[in-house]
């Protein structure tokens, strides 16, 4: 059943002063004076509003909200947002790699070495004849890395450990999502800073909205100043 609300009535509800009646568009078709048609204010935006029964009492149906908005005269911000995200190009990981193997075979001090790197699941797996070894093949490692764009605070360094045949090797752990006390300490630090935003957790990401487009890119700025100890870039930039 179509109905309308006209601007006055359709406040006085917002604010709780009146109850919903029913008005419908061909109350408003011909005027009563000159019995010719109206202004099609109301018919023009009557797809926004319907009226239905439902057990005696009366419900209205907001179908296009941001045009229910414009008739009953009510401003509807816009909401922005970013995440903040921690991603690792495992592509890239994987041709720095392939050119740290390659260095390593062509340099005069890992002559006849064993040492290697290999990637390991989502994991780095360092290995060398002693802990000299494996932090110089580190520096190569990181270098490659680097030139790649890879971040090294993306890079989470185990304890070195005692492997088989008399060598060394070293798990790198390589960050992809943010962790949950990181994320923690992400949102503290938005709502310490007295922002204007609205920061929630989902899931390996902290998505950022609010209204002020200037705002959210002054927060940006502030968590890139801030070190959280992890690599973090900011995706999906939504404008409504």
């Amino acid at each position: 059943m179509e109905a309308m609300i006209p601007k006055i009535a359709a406040r006085k509800i917002l604010r709780g002063r009146a109850k919903p009646r029913m008005t419908f568009a061909a109350d408003h078709a011909r005027s009563p004076q000159n019995g010719h048609q109206t202004s099609n204010r109301f018919s023009r935006n009557r797809q926004c509003l319907h009226a239905f029964r439902d057990l005696g009492s009366v419900k209205l149906v907001v179908l296009n909200l941001r045009s229910a908005c414009a008739i009953i005269g009510l401003d509807m911000a816009k909401e922005n947002s970013f995440d903040i995200v921690s991603k690792t190009d495992y592509a890239e990981v994987t041709n720095a790699l392939n050119q740290t193997e390659k260095e390593i075979s062509q340099r005069f001090d890992f002559k006849g070495s064993k040492a290697s790197v290999e990637l390991q699941q989502k994991d780095l797996m360092l290995a060398a004849e002693d802990e000299t070894k494996l932090r110089n093949m580190n520096d190569i490692l990181q270098s490659k890395l680097v030139k790649r764009g890879i971040s090294l605070k993306a890079l989470d360094y185990q304890k070195i450990e005692p492997a088989a045949g008399g060598t060394v090797r070293q798990l790198v752990k390589v960050q992809q999502g943010i962790p949950t006390d990181k994320a923690k300490e992400v949102v503290k630090f938005i709502k310490d800073g007295k922002y204007k935003v609205q920061a929630s957790i989902q899931g390996e990401t902290v998505r950022v909205s609010g209204k002020d487009r200037d705002t959210l890119q002054e927060l940006i700025s502030a968590l890139k100043g801030k070190d959280f100890g992890i690599d973090m870039q900011f995706d999906n930039y939504r404008s409504n």
